[in-house]
């Protein structure tokens, strides 16, 4: 019986691997349940990649990348998308493994940016920063008339630039067509990504008026409607009136 691989089985590819004939492993930068990305060098030149390798789990994983980069190259010009370049093949333990090969992203993801604080929070006023380049990153993306899908803390890298941040988005997720109810769930992701960054529900209490009047209590509802789309969002950020007196915690 041929081996399958899952979640359990990982490749854990050791620096030095050749991948596709043409990258060679520097080391790994994460997993999750679809496959793992490594930093890689391409041969030849010496430039530096991201190689994310897919498990072989199902029939459809060719069928599904090949959308998949359809769908990044339609978002090329998204600053905050991850970059395509090409997709690739390698043979792990007698299986043929899909790769997608993309550029190599400089950041912190932001769950991990966030559990290294004190408390595991962001002060009041670094979190509405990174909302807000959360928000301008996903705007243009809503323009498109795409969504992202799958926002979460471990899919946000974050990189400091002088008094600002920096926002990559990794992992689109394809949900079906694009949908007004998929682009305010994008908005809705994004505020549980700040609420976390403020401590989630264990803090919520002693939220600010102004974390409050942007999270709502989560209620989905009463989100869609305040904020519809990112530049809703990104409108509110800019816009609103501070009442708290110092509001950097």
């Amino acid at each position: 019986m041929t081996r399958v691989f899952s979640s359990k089985n990982r490749f854990d590819f050791e620096p030095g691997k050749v991948i596709g004939a043409k990258y060679t492993v520097q080391s790994k930068l994460g997993g999750g349940t679809e496959g793992e990305v490594y930093r890689v060098t391409e041969r030849g030149t010496d430039i530096h990649r991201a190689i994310k390798a897919f498990y072989p789990k199902r029939a459809s994983t060719e069928k599904e990348l090949r959308a998949h980069a359809r769908r990044l190259h339609q978002l090329r010009h998204c600053p905050a998308i991850v970059q395509y370049i090409h997709s690739t093949k390698a043979v792990v333990k007698g299986q043929t493994v899909m790769c997608r090969v993309s550029e190599l992203v400089d950041g912190e993801p932001l769950d991990r940016m966030r559990r290294r604080r004190e408390n595991r929070r962001l002060p009041l006023f670094e979190a509405m920063h990174i909302f807000h380049a959360l928000a301008v990153a996903l705007e243009p993306i809503h323009k498109a008339r795409a969504y992202h899908g799958d926002i979460h803390a471990e899919n946000v890298l974050v990189r400091r630039c002088g008094i600002d941040f920096n926002v990559r988005l990794l992992d689109l997720w394809d949900w079906g067509r694009w949908s007004k109810v998929q682009v305010a769930e994008d908005v809705r992701q994004a505020i549980m990504v700040f609420h976390e960054m403020l401590g989630g529900s264990r803090e919520y209490a002693s939220f600010p008026v102004e974390a409050k009047d942007i999270c709502k209590g989560l209620r989905k509802d009463l989100l869609k409607k305040a904020f519809p789309d990112a530049r809703a969002l990104r409108d509110h950020l800019e816009t609103f009136e501070w009442v708290t007196d110092a509001p950097t915690d």
